[in-house]
């Protein structure tokens, strides 16, 4: 009997017997019209299958269908929705349906083949008797038994009905549904862009700029070098998905392997992964020019970007460039070059952009500003680094920004704790490995070479790696260039300079640790010292001609002071490892005793004087182990300088006297001159102005009997230093004309020698003098001309000292605002140089607000 509209409502089943009933619960509406209805488990077991899969995984009533004979097999419900009515009562229980009616499984055609037809849709088709039924909108599990019927109607809309032709009374229709999720296609590869991508914006530009071209006859390649973890890879996949428009037949990533655990991918494997993502079922090949062939037929006609990560060399990509109107993107850590590329260099990220990268992945932590930049320091800029390091703080809830900073203050270790567990692309000290690796195993004494580089902690010239290999300048510029080329070494175009990323500097020295038997030399440990010796007499040396430049006066001095402050790391490590080593290393002592006096000018003005005073006390103690008595009495007076730049007068006066006393008694009438000048200031500083004039007028004397010609610009820059004192001195005691022409004289001298410090102080001398007789107008602009040459030479004693007097003169002409920004400038300085004339700062600040009139 037809099942009612009530049968059907509630989804009670028709023509069972109640025994067989299996559950109570309603059926889909668009099951109880078209199939009847079925148990939950019976439907769990339908929607487990396929139409074409095999007859294994049928559910139970399509099986025992199948296992009758042919002439006694009838279509099952899997096969196409259950007829009613006068079609079904004179088809006859034993009919079977045409073959075009069947199911897609039994017509023997491969599902791929189907499929790729149309053949298979989401599409129900079928005869219901009676006439029309209302439009049937089936749900996810229904439409996935969904059959193929004749006709190729279209209808609209998802879950809508279209009917086409009528024949042998049989209804066809088509239910348009949603189609189910795409897998991954093998021709869009490119992975997800990371949320927090920060920076590259140039980068970037030119990347895009390079591949969003049509060249006609020509294929568009562009290489992007740089070091490990530079982010090389992760630029070129979010420029790739900028640029899915200009090649949308496909975006397919090819990993080469070149520097990585194992053998790097061949060029044969590398053109079959691109082939089979067009044509899955290529048999495998091993015939090079075949697979070429292959692989350009494919992509001749297309419009495809192939992503070429992480190549060794140009031999592994030559052959994988594509046909014109494709793209080529290369990545690599070596100097990768083929005909018609474009190369871009990927340098480290900048601080700004590195901070804000670091915030960007641990949002929650806490930090100042200044530990944020420290951190982004020492991942050294690097992007790897800085993701690795933002992901532990973000990550690691014990974990705090200044313990981190903590965590990471050891240099030597710094590689290997920067590594998330469980993911070996986050290992830095891995990453860069790699590069290490390789570079033994082609080129061990070119590895060797790199390995001496360590010992710098800076950029380095070419010169100085010239000195450490022992070689000349020529040949060191062509190893420098090959190591520039595998991106083992970091290049400034402005400084022409080199040097090597703070995060490789470990991982060389310990470079042939893994295997000993690789080093081209062995004996690493031997190598590294006898470096560090070259490298502590080469920059003793840097020092000296940059001390020697100044001294000469003119432009020598702003020269002497570039020269210093591009070294100053260099020099200043010189020194450490001097001092460290000079009871046990000969090389270590000569460098600790005369490292000092050879800058001893430069030093001066650019060194803190506690500095200074550890430097002098190793020196003089090398100095007399040397049996050097003449050195060590040089020390010893630069010493008592020393002391006091930081207020200790009388242990200074002590020094000085000591080494007065050495000097006279080996006969050397230019030291004590210097010891005489030096025990002036002294005096002068604590207010004995007669003793000062007594000792300055010695030391003067001394200067002008000495004849010896190779202390003829000390000699002349002593005269001048003299005079000015001597003047300064008569200045105190009220002696202002007298002092006026001390100070033309030495200005004479100072402007013929170009001794720049000197015209400062006498410039600021004269404005003392000016300022005494009223005239605080001229003397105002005598302290500006003497400030801007202390500020020229960096000179930051004289600085804050003429920003006292310039104070002085501001106050007495009634601009006390400025008086008190000038002073807090000179303050300023006193405190970071720790110099006695701080609580003189202090003092003239407080009473100068008091002067301040209230607002």
């Amino acid at each position: 009997m037809p099942p009612t509209r009530e049968h059907r409502a509630r989804g009670k089943p028709h023509g069972r017997h109640p025994s067989r009933r299996r559950s109570r619960r309603a059926a889909p509406p668009a099951v109880a019209r078209h199939s009847g209805w079925r148990s939950e488990g019976h439907r769990q077991n339908r929607r487990r299958r396929h139409p074409c899969q095999g007859q294994n995984n049928l559910g139970p009533v399509e099986r025992r269908a199948r296992q009758r004979p042919d002439d006694r097999r009838r279509p099952s419900r899997g096969d196409q929705p259950r007829r009613r009515g006068p079609a079904r009562r004179a088809e006859g229980p034993n009919h079977r349906p045409a073959r075009h009616q069947r199911h897609p499984a039994a017509t023997g055609r491969p599902h791929a083949e189907r499929r790729q037809s149309g053949e298979h849709s989401h599409s129900v088709g079928g005869r219901i008797g009676g006439g029309w039924r209302e439009p049937v909108r089936l749900d996810h599990h229904h439409q996935r038994r969904a059959l193929t019927m004749t006709g190729e109607t279209t209808a609209s809309g998802h879950g809508s009905v279209a009917a086409q032709t009528v024949r042998d009374s049989t209804i066809t229709t088509n239910v348009n549904l949603p189609p189910p999720p795409a897998p991954p296609s093998a021709l869009r590869q490119l992975p997800g862009d990371l949320p927090e991508f920060t920076g590259r914006a140039a980068e970037l530009l030119a990347l895009t700029t390079a591949l969003d071209r049509d060249s006609g006859a020509t294929v568009a390649i562009t290489a992007l070098r740089g070091m490990g973890g530079v982010g090389k890879t992760t630029l070129a996949q979010h420029a790739a998905r900028r640029l899915t428009h200009r090649y949308p037949d496909g975006q397919i990533v090819v990993d080469l392997n070149g520097h990585g655990v194992g053998a790097p991918t061949t060029p044969i494997d590398a053109m079959q992964r691109v082939i089979r993502a067009f044509t899955p079922t290529l048999p495998p090949l091993d015939d090079v020019a075949q697979a070429r062939a292959i692989y350009r037929d494919t992509l001749t006609g297309k419009r495809v970007l192939i992503l070429l990560d992480n190549a060794a060399d140009t031999d592994q990509i030559r052959d994988l460039i594509p046909p014109p109107h494709c793209g080529a993107l290369i990545t690599a850590r070596e100097l990768v070059k083929p005909e018609g590329c474009t190369e871009l260099r990927l340098d480290l990220l900048p601080l700004d952009e590195s901070v804000e990268l670091l915030r960007a992945l641990a949002p929650t932590a806490a930090g100042k500003d200044a530990d944020w930049r420290r951190l982004a320091d020492r991942c050294g800029l690097l992007p790897l680094a800085l993701r690795v390091a933002g992901s532990v703080l973000a990550t690691a809830e014990d974990l705090t920004l200044p313990g981190y900073l903590a965590e990471l203050a050891d240099e030597a270790t710094r590689p290997h704790r920067l590594t998330l567990d469980g993911d070996a692309s986050a290992n830095v000290a891995a990453v860069l490995s790699h590069s290490l690796r390789r570079l033994v195993a082609q080129d061990p004494v070119l590895a060797a070479r790199w390995q001496i580089l360590s010992v710098f902690p800076a950029d380095f010239d070419r010169a100085a790696a010239a000195a450490l290999w022992e070689e000349s300048a020529d040949s060191a510029a062509r190893v420098l260039r090959g190591l520039l080329a595998r991106s083992l070494l970091l290049f400034d175009e402005t400084t022409r300079r080199y040097r090597l990323h703070d995060l490789m500097r470990p991982l060389a020295r310990s470079l042939f640790e893994r295997d000993p038997a690789t080093d081209p030399s062995p004996g690493a440990t031997n190598r590294l010292t006898a470096a560090e010796g070259r490298f502590a007499m080469h920059f003793m040396g840097v020092l000296a001609k940059a001390d020697d430049l100044y001294r000469r006066g003119h432009d020598g001095v702003s020269a002497g002071l570039a020269r210093y402050d591009a070294e100053a790391r260099n020099i200043a490590t010189a020194a450490a490892w001097a001092i460290n080593r000079a009871e046990s290393n000969s090389t270590a002592q000569q460098v600790a005793a005369q490292l000092p006096s050879v800058g001893n000018f430069i030093l001066d003005i650019r060194l803190h004087p506690r500095v200074r005073i550890v430097w002098f006390t190793a020196a003089n103690a090398a100095a007399h182990q040397m049996g050097n008595l003449r050195l060590a009495a040089r020390n010893i007076e630069s010493l008592g300088d020393a002391y006091a730049d930081v207020g200790k007068t009388q242990r200074a006066i002590e020094l000085h006297r000591c080494a007065l006393d050495m000097f006279h008694r080996i006969g050397d009438p230019h030291g004590e001159a210097i010891c005489l000048g030096s025990l002036g200031k002294r005096y002068a500083s604590l207010g004995d102005s007669q003793s000062a004039i007594k000792h300055y007028q010695q030391a003067l004397k001394l200067y002008q009997q000495i004849t010896d010609t190779t202390h003829n610009i000390s000699c002349q820059l002593g005269k001048a230093i003299q005079l000015a004192n001597i003047g300064r001195s008569f200045a105190d005691i009220g002696d202002t004309f007298l002092a006026l022409n001390y100070y033309r004289e030495s200005q004479d001298i100072a402007r013929e020698i170009g001794y720049r410090r000197g015209e400062s102080i006498l410039l600021s001398n004269f404005g003392d003098t000016h300022s005494a007789l009223g005239e605080t107008e001229h003397a105002t602009k005598l302290y500006q001309q003497a400030l801007e040459i202390a500020r020229e030479i960096g000179e930051q004693r004289v600085e804050g000292g003429i920003l006292l007097r310039l104070a002085n003169a501001h106050a007495q002409i009634g601009d006390v605002a400025t008086a008190i920004t000038l002073t807090e400038q000179a303050l300023a300085i006193f405190v970071a140089i720790e110099s006695p004339h701080a609580d003189t700062a202090r003092q003239q600040l407080a009473r100068l607000r008091e002067e301040a009139p209230q607002s």
